[in-house]
């Protein structure tokens, strides 16, 4: 009877903690709603084959591109009444803000920025995102004036968008980053822009980036790979994984793409559970070609190998439905098992140093040390504290 009592009293405080954990991290108002979601963020093309894979419970979708609030309308006439969807007009990805022009606010609206987010709502989106422009390294004059719009608004139903270089998070501009975003006092998602991974091009951005969401009330994580498993896993309130890479790293306006050069469409890019990381399926055939290959137990793969998917256009449905599956069981293991943020980050700490002693494990099988390498933001969060 004792170890009964104990036992209740412990899974109580895990629930009141829990609770706890809700009361500080849910923005107010109308973006409550996105509380502890993993959205899958991807563009108006890649998105309709994937609808149906996406969890309404926990998920939802980040809608990117210039015309993500018209197809929001049509997703919800095609019978999404239910999944949350958040239209992203990703302006950033090709301009600039300056002080003077710190969004992108088209011509044939008037009323300014509040008729934008307006615009947004009234054609099905959950929550309105505000068109914001790319900030450069440094650039505080136009990140000021973005805060100052922002500021101003009197709404709970938007999160402001700050489509950043990742420099931000150095030990240069990190305090001035970090108290702009406070003076915003309103939800914010960060999207971070670099080359590759744009964690990795800054030492000291992953810690920093969770120094960010302990001192901004209410912040998401945009457009990234797990990063935004991290983020739910300590202090965001939500976060969104890109469906490809293009929406997983955010490339700064005016720059060329340093991605691995192939000749033709790209092979598809396969979350790899073991590793934690995207790996494309023609370097995992490869690398395997005279072993046998990793295979996969996701509800959509049942055992098969990964290198099955190579096919850069006939597999890549099959190979995203797979990756959103894979996310899917980190999500369903943070939401049953570990409703308690201390205890995920305790749970992702020992899981991001599986994955990297992972890389061992199947360079040992391939005999080559070289194989694999563990991404230096993975092997960081593994020795991170919780």
């Amino acid at each position: 009877m004792a170890n009964d009592d104990r036992a209740g009293s412990h899974e109580s405080g895990a629930l009141n903690a829990a609770i706890k954990d809700a009361e500080r991290l849910r923005p107010p108002g109308r973006v409550g709603v996105l509380f502890d979601r993993l959205l899958t963020a991807a563009s108006t093309r890649e998105l309709q084959p994937v609808l149906g894979a996406v969890d309404p419970t926990w998920g939802g979708v980040w809608v990117g591109g210039d015309n993500a609030a018209l197809k929001i309308a049509g997703y919800r006439d095609a019978g999404f009444d239910e999944l949350v969807l958040v239209a992203d007009p990703e302006i950033y990805c090709k301009r600039c803000a300056t002080p003077e022009v710190p969004f992108d606010l088209p011509g044939t609206l008037d009323g300014g920025l509040d008729a934008v987010l307006d615009d947004q709502l009234a054609r099905g989106a959950s929550v309105a995102a505000t068109p914001s422009l790319y900030v450069a390294a440094g650039d505080s004059a136009s990140l000021k004036a973005q805060v100052r719009r922002v500021s101003e608004l009197e709404r709970d139903d938007t999160v402001f968008v700050v489509a950043a270089a990742v420099a931000w998070l150095n030990k240069t501009f990190i305090d001035q980053f970090s108290a702009l975003l406070q003076a915003a006092k309103t939800p914010i998602g960060l999207r971070l822009g670099g080359q590759f991974d744009p964690l990795a091009k800054v030492k000291e951005a992953p810690e920093n980036l969770r120094r960010l969401e302990r001192e901004v009330p209410h912040l998401m994580r945009l457009g990234t790979d797990l990063s935004a498993i991290d983020g739910l896993c300590h202090n965001s309130f939500a976060g969104a994984i890109g469906l490809t890479s293009t929406r997983r790293h955010l490339i700064p306006p005016g720059e060329i793409p340093k991605s691995a050069p192939s000749d033709g469409p790209p092979p598809p890019s396969v979350l790899v559970s073991e590793l934690l990381s995207f790996i494309r399926t023609t370097s995992l055939a490869e690398k395997f070609a005279n072993s046998s290959s990793p295979s996969c137990s996701c509800s959509i793969c049942h055992g098969q190998k990964l290198t099955r998917l190579l096919h850069p256009t006939e597999d890549k449905l099959e190979a995203r439905s797979h990756n959103i599956a894979v996310w899917s069981a980190l999500m369903h293991t943070l939401q049953r098992e570990l409703p308690r943020r201390a205890d995920r980050g305790e749970w992702w700490k020992k899981r991001c140093q599986v994955a990297v002693d992972h890389h061992t494990l199947f360079n040992d099988q391939l005999r080559n040390p070289k194989a694999f390498k563990s991404q230096a933001v993975l092997t960081r969060w593994a020795k991170l504290p919780a």
